[in-house]
């Protein structure tokens, strides 16, 4: 076969020995070194701001169309920008600081959704350049997922897992209880699974680096045919809303989960959430 060389970070000693031990580890290495070695370093591209006012660069999210891209940045900025010409074409102010995740509507370009550290998330016209929706949390927002739907946005926010109706004007419902904070989230392209990534109790709080324990979840979710709407506007005219619930139960979703948890010996355990929408905790098992 073809030999694979290239620039990327080399190993020694006893690394070495473990890699060229186990003929998966020696070809995952050589196939790492290729892609480093032929790795295209781009461009910086073209901001609306000086890149020390911009300061960082978080998340990034392509568009279904694939025709354009959004990042979120320390400036506490969405940032749009066409592919491939990678020229900016709308910036989205509003979050009161940055924001942690970005993620596109799986239907509609020109919806985009972010979430940020300041305990916000929004629902943004990309055209308009206006915010259409916000909710503001009980803490850090970490990552969110639209529903395959669109109609349904999932929303990690510190230990606690929300289910926003975003359009509907009802509060978000609280879904699932964690044991420490969750990092992502994610829909499987069916809708009928979701993926949870909560951070291992069994590390320490101010661990820099952490794994996580990944979680799938069997979701049913029946979207209502036509949703109450119940909304007040701000005077950018973005529907705003607070919960006055102090555990962030929400109102109105009608969605259930089922948690099948694989630990590494194999076994599985599995919970049905309760009737207040909760699953039930279950320890980390890596």
């Amino acid at each position: 076969g073809r030999r694979l060389t290239g620039t990327g970070a080399r190993l020694g000693g006893a690394a070495l020995d473990r890699v060229l031990a186990n003929p998966r580890l020696a070809m995952g290495h050589a196939l790492e070194q290729y892609a480093m070695a032929h790795l295209n370093r781009g461009v910086y591209l073209e901001l609306d701001r000086n890149a020390s006012l911009v300061r960082s660069t978080i998340s990034i999210s392509f568009a279904c169309d694939g025709r354009s891209f959004a990042s979120t940045h320390g400036d506490h900025s969405v940032k749009v920008f066409h592919y491939p010409s990678g020229r900016q074409y709308a910036l989205l102010e509003g979050h009161p600081r940055t924001p942690w995740t970005v993620r596109f509507h799986p239907t509609d370009p020109n919806i985009v959704a972010s979430g940020c550290l300041g305990n916000e998330c929004r629902v943004w016209d990309i055209a308009q350049q206006r915010c259409l929706y916000r909710y503001e949390f009980g803490a850090s927002i970490s990552c969110v997922s639209f529903h395959p739907n669109g109609q349904l946005l999932a929303i990690t926010s510190g230990r606690a897992l929300h289910l926003w109706e975003y359009a509907s004007g009802a509060h978000p419902r609280r879904l699932l209880d964690g044991n420490s904070p969750f990092h992502m989230v994610d829909f499987h392209p069916s809708g009928k699974l979701i993926m949870t990534g909560e951070k291992n109790r069994s590390q320490r709080v101010y661990d820099v680096q952490f794994t996580l324990r990944l979680v799938i979840h069997r979701f049913v979710y029946n979207a209502p045919a036509n949703p109450k709407r119940r909304q007040s506007r701000n005077s950018q005219g973005a529907v705003s809303s607070t919960s006055s619930d102090p555990n962030g139960n929400a109102t109105a979703s009608n969605a259930t989960t089922e948690t099948t948890v694989t630990n590494p010996s194999g076994a599985t355990s599995s919970g049905a959430s309760n009737a207040n929408g909760h699953a039930p905790a279950t320890d980390p098992t890596s």
